[in-house]
C-alpha cells in the first residue's frame, strides 16, 4: 500500500484496529526548545533540559508541545529534537506534531518515530478550516499504518476545538490510542471523561490539572511540569494516594504561578522569562514572539518568589 494511500475500507467508518497502549501516563513535562540569540536550537543546553527533568520526578517528557515553538518545524528538525531527547532522556519521550495535511503529518510521524519517540500526539490539520469526521478517521487510520507507536489526538486548538462526538468516533473506530484536550476545552473534558473511554484522556489545561484529575484523567501534559516539574509531580502523587488537601494545596500553588505566566502575546516569553529566573538558560523565543521583557520580567521574578521557586 502507498504510505499515503486510504484504503476504501478506512472510510466506511467500520474499520477495527487494536488499541495501543501508551507508554506513559501520571506527568508529561513538555521540553522548552533552548534558542541561541539568533534562534536555532541550543543542543547543549537542551541536554541540560533533558538530563534536569529526566532527574525530576515527572513520569515522561514531550517534545513538540505547547510551548515548544516547534510549530512549522521540519520533518528533518524534528528528527533531531527527538533524538537528542530520547537518547539523553532517562524517561519515555514521546511527541508533538502539528500538521496541516495528511502528508505532512506523515512525514512528521516517520520523523519523531525514527528519532525515538514512543508516542505520537497528533493535532487535527485546522489550518482555515477543519477536516470531516471521515477525514480525520482516514488520516489516522493511514497513520497507523504508518508507525506502530500509539497515536494520540491533541484537541487543544482553541478557535478549532474537536467535539465530544468526533472524539468518541475516533475511540470507536480505535484509529486513536488516547486523547489529550487543552486549549478552552474545559467543557469539553468534562463531557469526555463522562462517557469513560477506553483509551487515556490527558489534560493540558494548566489551570485545570487537578481537575481532570479528579474527573478522571490519565495524567497531564504540561509547560508548567517543565518550569516546575517537581510542584506538578507532587500533586499528581498526592492525588493519586487520596491526600487531597495537599493536591489541592499544590493545584492553588500553581494556579499562581500561571497567573503571572499566561499571557495573550507574551506567554512564550514569560515562560522563558520564568525558566531564566530559575537558573534554566533557554533563551529568547523566536521572533516575533521575542517581546521586550522590561515591562513583564519584575511581574514574574515577584510571582516566583512570592512562591518560593526562584533557584
Amino acid at each position: 500500500m502507498n504510505r499515503r494511500t486510504v484504503p476504501d475500507a478506512f472510510l466506511d467508518l467500520g474499520i477495527l484496529m487494536e488499541t495501543r497502549s501508551m507508554p506513559v501516563q501520571g506527568v508529561i513535562a513538555g521540553i522548552i526548545t533552548p534558542f541561541t540569540a539568533k534562534g536555532s536550537v541550543a543542543w547543549e543546553q537542551l541536554q541540560a533540559e533533558t538530563e534536569l527533568l529526566s532527574r525530576s520526578l515527572v513520569d515522561g517528557l514531550c517534545v513538540g508541545s505547547f510551548m515548544s515553538e516547534t510549530e512549522g518545524a521540519t520533518p528533518d528538525e524534528m528528527f533531531r529534537l527527538c533524538k537528542a531527547v530520547s537518547g539523553q532522556a532517562k524517561k519515555p519521550a514521546v511527541a508533538m506534531i502539528s500538521p496541516d495535511s495528511q502528508q505532512e503529518a506523515s512525514e512528521l510521524v516517520q520523523a519523531v518515530d525514527t528519532g525515538g519517540a514512543k508516542a505520537v500526539i497528533v493535532a487535527q490539520p485546522h489550518y482555515l478550516c477543519q477536516p470531516s469526521l471521515k477525514g480525520l478517521v482516514g488520516m489516522f487510520a493511514a497513520l497507523r499504518e504508518e508507525t506502530r507507536l500509539p497515536l494520540v489526538l491533541s484537541n487543544c486548538q482553541r478557535t478549532a476545538m474537536i467535539t465530544v462526538e468526533i472524539m468518541r468516533h475516533l475511540v470507536k473506530e480505535k484509529v486513536i490510542d488516547g486523547i489529550l484536550v487543552g486549549g478552552d476545552g474545559a467543557h469539553v473534558m468534562v463531557d469526555l471523561l463522562c462517557l469513560h473511554l477506553d483509551v487515556p484522556v490527558f489534560s493540558g489545561i494548566e489551570d485545570l490539572h487537578y481537575v481532570g484529575l479528579l474527573m478522571g484523567a490519565q495524567g497531564v501534559i504540561s509547560d508548567l511540569a517543565a518550569i516546575f516539574p517537581g510542584e506538578v509531580a507532587a500533586m499528581y502523587r498526592a492525588h493519586c494516594d487520596g491526600k487531597h488537601d495537599d493536591a489541592r494545596s499544590h493545584h492553588e500553588r500553581l494556579v499562581r504561578l500561571w497567573r503571572a505566566l499566561e499571557h495573550p502575546s507574551e506567554q512564550r516569553a514569560r515562560v522563558r522569562s520564568a525558566l531564566i529566573t530559575r537558573g534554566r538558560n533557554v533563551g529568547r523565543p523566536r521572533s516575533p514572539y521575542n517581546v521586550d521583557e522590561a515591562g513583564f520580567i519584575a511581574e514574574v521574578r515577584s510571582a516566583l518568589e512570592r512562591e518560593g521557586s526562584v533557584s
